[in-house]
């Protein structure tokens, strides 16, 4: 591996694995060093390496086997969504946060204007009726929630048909979970999402750029509330 700047360390050591993923150096089964060894061969802390090697972890990148070292995992062949996660995990205050989602779902609406279909706009009322649903379930599962959210916004990117733009999705509501388990928890919170999710489809089905983009900074007025980064 290669010597790396201190500075962002955990940031560089996600860019030289995914380096070496790219450029068939890493291939899935391999095993990685330590994280001794990577500390000492790119010339960064031990905390930082493992700091490094929890996010890849978590995105299904490295498996971590007991008394058996660390792997690269079958996740890691998303070489793509490992990027857009390394880059997008710079983020250190809720306003960016709020920013890159914005201008996120404002392009995706701005291209589904123009072309989702009538029947793709009732799979997504569907969705939208399923949420709502839950509001007087008993008892009342937050998790269920939060998913059924997360399959509506993404059910939403994949109308668009871009395959980079569903990759990017998926990272961002990873970031955003946490956030809108804080949001859907909160009943008028929960009421908002609803009514978000209500508006911003009519505006589709009515061919409405104007009122769906009115709809998206309306709701993230109310979304940015509940977010902790």
């Amino acid at each position: 591996m290669n010597q790396i700047d201190r500075a962002h360390i955990s940031d560089a050591v996600l860019k030289e694995l995914l380096d070496q993923l790219i450029s068939g150096a890493l291939k899935v089964g391999d095993r990685l060093p330590s994280d001794a060894e990577i500390a000492e061969q790119i010339g960064a802390g031990r905390n930082s390496v493992r700091e490094a090697m929890k996010v890849l972890q978590v995105l299904g990148f490295v498996e971590r086997r007991q008394g058996d070292g660390s792997y690269i995992s079958a996740g890691g062949s998303n070489a793509f969504e490992i990027l857009l996660f390394a880059l997008i995990a710079r983020i250190q205050e809720p306003h960016e946060l709020v920013e890159l989602r914005k201008v996120f779902e404002v392009g995706v609406v701005e291209l589904l204007i123009s072309r989702i279909s009538d029947d793709r706009i009732k799979e997504l009322e569907i969705l939208s009726d399923r949420i709502e649903k839950l509001q007087d379930k008993d008892p009342f599962s937050i998790d269920e929630a939060v998913q059924c959210d997360i399959d509506f916004h993404t059910a939403i990117v994949e109308s668009t048909g871009n395959q980079a733009l569903m990759a990017l999705a998926n990272v961002i509501m990873r970031l955003v979970k946490s956030s809108m388990r804080n949001h859907l928890s909160d009943r008028e919170g929960f009421s908002d999402a609803i009514r978000g999710h209500k508006d911003t489809l009519k505006a589709l089905k009515d061919r409405d750029r104007k009122s769906a983009i009115e709809e998206i900074n309306r709701s993230f007025d109310i979304w940015q509330k509940f977010i902790r980064i």
